[in-house]
C-alpha cells in the first residue's frame, strides 16, 4: 500500500514533556508510516482539482466540487503502478478513481456513504449499459410531450433547508419534468433523464455550493435583507436540463463505435466497478487482508464541510427527508 501526504515539521525539543514518554495514538501511527509518506512536489491545482473534469466525456455530467480530475488518478497509476491491478478508494465520491482507473483495466472497488455520489455512480452505469440511438429517440419524443404535458404533483417534497431553493418557474417545471419522466418505460433511459435533472439543480436555484454551507442568492428572501450575495444568472431549468441530457448523449454517442477502455485489450477488459454502500469505518475492517494493490483516495473534510448541507437539493431530491438528512 502506498500513501501520499506530505512529512510533518519535527519541533525543536530540549526538555521532557509527557507526549514524548506516552505519544498519543495518533503519534504512534504517524510514527509507523511515516518512512512511507512522500510529498510530491509536480502537484498543482489545475492537476488536482475536479475543475480539470469540466471537458472530460462522462467525468462532466455532475459537479462533484470534492472530487478530482481524472487526469491526477492517471498521473499517479503511471508513476507507481502501471500494471493494472485491484484499486481501492475507500471515499469513492461520485467514482471518479473507480472509473478512471477502470479504463485502465483495473478491478475497482469503492465505498461511499452519501446517496449523491452513490447516485451519480449508479446513474454512469445505467447510461454506459442503453441503447444510444433509443436514447435520442426518447429526448426527442420527451420534449414533443412536455410542453403539453399536465401536472399539478410536487414531486419534490422539501424540507426546511430547501424551502423556496428555486424560482416558482423552476420548481413547476422540475416537478413537470419528473413527473413525464415516470411515463419512460426503459428503466436506465428513465435514470438519465432523471440524473439530467439531478445534475442541473444548483444552476437552476438561488444556492450555491460554498463548502462549509449552502449560500443563498439574495433574492431568494431568506434572510430577510440581511444577505448581499448575488449568484449571478440563475438558468431556466427547462434549458438546463435540455443542455443536460444532450451532453449525456453526445458523450456516449461518440463511444458507441470506440473502446470504452482504450488502454485495455478486450480479453483484459474490466467492467462494474465493485460499489459498497455505507461508511468506512464498519466497511473496511471487514474487507479481505491483501486484497488490493493500491489505495487512492481524498477523505473527507472532517468538521470543515457539512457535505448534507451543501448537498441538501439533491438529497431531497432523492427523497431524503429532514430526518434522512
Amino acid at each position: 500500500m502506498l500513501s501520499i501526504g506530505y512529512i510533518m515539521s519535527e519541533p525543536q525539543i530540549d526538555y521532557i514533556s509527557n507526549d514524548m514518554l506516552f505519544p498519543t495514538e495518533r503519534e504512534k501511527l504517524y510514527n509507523k508510516f511515516c518512512n512511507l509518506i512522500q510529498t510530491d512536489f509536480k502537484l498543482n491545482r489545475s492537476l488536482v482539482s475536479f475543475q480539470a473534469n469540466k471537458k472530460e466525456p462522462f467525468y462532466r455530467w455532475f459537479k462533484y466540487k470534492e472530487g478530482f480530475s481524472k487526469n491526477l488518478i492517471n498521473y499517479f497509476l503511471d508513476k507507481y503502478s502501471a500494471i493494472p491491478g485491484h484499486i481501492l478508494d475507500p471515499f469513492a465520491g461520485a467514482g471518479a478513481t473507480l472509473f478512471a482507473a477502470r479504463e485502465r483495466g483495473w478491478e475497482t472497488t469503492g465505498i461511499e456513504l452519501l446517496p449523491v455520489g452513490l447516485y451519480s455512480i449508479k446513474a454512469r452505469l445505467a447510461a454506459e449499459s442503453l441503447n444510444v440511438i433509443e436514447l435520442k429517440k426518447e429526448i426527442e419524443k420527451f420534449w414533443q410531450k412536455f410542453e403539453k404535458h399536465k401536472s399539478d404533483e410536487n414531486i419534490i417534497n422539501h424540507i426546511s433547508i430547501t424551502r423556496g431553493a428555486y424560482p416558482q418557474e423552476n420548481e413547476d417545471y422540475l416537478n413537470k419534468y419528473l413527473s413525464l419522466t415516470k411515463k419512460i418505460r426503459c428503466p436506465d433511459i428513465k435514470i438519465i433523464f432523471e440524473f439530467a435533472a439531478f445534475c442541473v439543480l444548483e444552476e437552476s436555484s438561488f444556492t450555491r455550493k460554498d463548502g462549509q454551507y449552502l449560500r443563498w442568492d439574495f433574492r431568494a428572501d431568506r434572510s430577510n435583507g440581511n444577505s448581499t450575495f448575488d449568484k449571478g444568472e440563475i438558468k431556466n431549468f427547462v434549458a438546463a436540463a435540455k443542455n443536460k441530457i444532450q451532453e449525456i448523449s453526445d458523450d456516449l454517442e461518440g463511444n458507441t463505435e470506440l473502446n470504452l477502455f482504450p488502454n485495455v485489450s478486450i480479453i483484459e477488459q474490466k467492467f462494474d466497478p465493485t460499489l459498497l454502500e455505507g461508511s468506512s469505518l464498519n466497511i473496511l475492517p471487514k474487507l479481505e487482508n491483501d486484497k488490493f494493490n493500491f489505495v487512492f483516495t481524498s477523505p473527507p473534510y472532517c468538521n470543515r464541510y457539512d457535505y448534507t448541507r451543501t448537498y441538501a437539493l439533491e438529497l431531497v431530491f432523492l427523497n431524503n427527508n429532514d430526518e434522512d438528512v
